[in-house]
């Protein structure tokens, strides 16, 4: 296909060729990853920088990235070189391997950065998801600024800078300008801008700080927002609610009350409000974990199957037409798996093949975790 940018796209591209180490902060579907393959295509033509790197998570390293090489006729030509999914014998011999696009997933820049030193061969990068790197304790982040001296062309593209809050904005930023609009130190960052609570655990912004920090970044990272460039239809919100089974609301309030809910055979503690609050969502859901630990693979019982049979008459009513399922525990997953036919309900795996399927309209009910889709899934 022949890219032809979009009018609000354009100014994008410029912004990024005149800004070397620049932010690019468009919500999804604004086309990040096309302007920044503009950039890409531009300077190696140019002979500005000869080797690009992209990290990126593994999901988008999986379907965006060679999606978008495969896809427009100006990355034609362009050699690409893939370090995700290797062993380490394979991913070094594949690293001395020049080409003009190297990709790789955050989990391995690490790796790489110690793989070449002070040899750094990528004059430009791309930080896909650029709040992977919002702490600048992690090893990652650290191994970022030891080479800075050798990047001259540095592109952070996110749809969500603060997603978390304004603290994380500080270690982007810094990547960008060596600390000049916002300070050298996490720490005068801090002082300048927040309050901390009494134990100095949680900062909020100090009246007026968020506009000072914005408008001090503004020369380097450009914002848009979906909603003032895309025809976008008005959001119908079709809440469907779901009354508890009658035993399952009496186990609410227990747990509610007393932080204490007894099952044959055991007694679940919640240790702390948040514990409840998080025991509540489960009961709500239709399960209960044993444990206040981490429930990855913990045990649960189930008490109810309303928020399911109500599921199974949301999906008849559908006819067939697509739609995305948000689950959140595993044992929704297990449940979900177990209640629904492979080819009713698929789970999202972040494949081009599934990803083909889904833009088709091929798959009626799309399952997916938040954290695992939220860094691509086409509509």
């Amino acid at each position: 296909m022949q890219f032809t940018p979009r009018p609000y796209q354009a100014p994008a591209i410029k912004f990024l060729l005149d800004t070397p180490k620049a932010g690019l902060f468009l919500d999804v579907g604004l086309g990040k990853s096309a302007c920044t393959s503009v950039v890409i295509q531009t300077t190696l033509l140019a002979c500005e920088v000869h080797h690009w790197l992209i990290v990126a998570p593994l999901k988008v390293c999986q379907t965006t990235w060679p999606s978008e090489f495969a896809k427009w006729d100006h990355l034609q030509g362009i050699t690409v070189n893939h370090l995700w999914g290797l062993n380490e014998a394979a991913r070094m011999e594949a690293a001395g391997k020049r080409a003009d696009v190297t990709v790789i997933n955050y989990d391995q820049l690490v790796w790489l950065i110690k793989f070449w030193g002070k040899k750094w061969p990528y004059r430009g990068v791309v930080l896909d998801e650029a709040s992977k790197v919002k702490d600048a304790g992690t090893k990652r982040w650290k191994g970022l600024r030891s080479v800075l001296p050798y990047i001259e062309r540095l592109i952070e593209l996110t749809g969500s800078p603060v997603a978390q809050g304004y603290l994380g904005l500080w270690a982007q930023v810094y990547l960008l300008d060596h600390g000049a609009a916002l300070g050298r130190t996490m720490g005068g960052y801090k002082l300048a801008f927040f309050t901390p609570d009494f134990h100095g655990y949680k900062w909020t912004p100090k009246e007026g700080a968020t506009e000072i920090i914005e408008n001090s970044i503004r020369h380097l990272c450009m914002t848009m927002r979906a909603v003032d460039h895309l025809d976008i239809p008005p959001i119908l919100d079709n809440v469907i609610e779901v009354p508890l089974p009658a035993p399952a609301a009496k186990q609410y309030a227990e747990m509610e009350k007393a932080s204490v809910l007894r099952l044959k055979g055991m007694v679940i503690t919640a240790v702390n409000a948040g514990v409840v609050t998080g025991k509540l969502s489960q009961i709500a859901n239709g399960v209960i974990y044993h444990t206040n630990q981490s429930e990855e693979h913990g045990e649960y019982t189930v008490l109810h199957e309303a928020k399911f049979e109500a599921l199974s008459d949301l999906i008849d009513s559908m006819n067939g037409t697509p739609f995305l399922l948000a689950y959140w525990f595993q044992s929704d997953k297990a449940r979900l798996r177990a209640r629904f036919d492979t080819e009713v309900l698929e789970f999202f795996d972040g494949s081009k093949e599934q990803m083909a399927r889904w833009q088709q309209k091929k798959i009626p009910v799309l399952a997916v975790h938040p954290q695992s889709g939220g860094h691509g899934v086409d509509g």
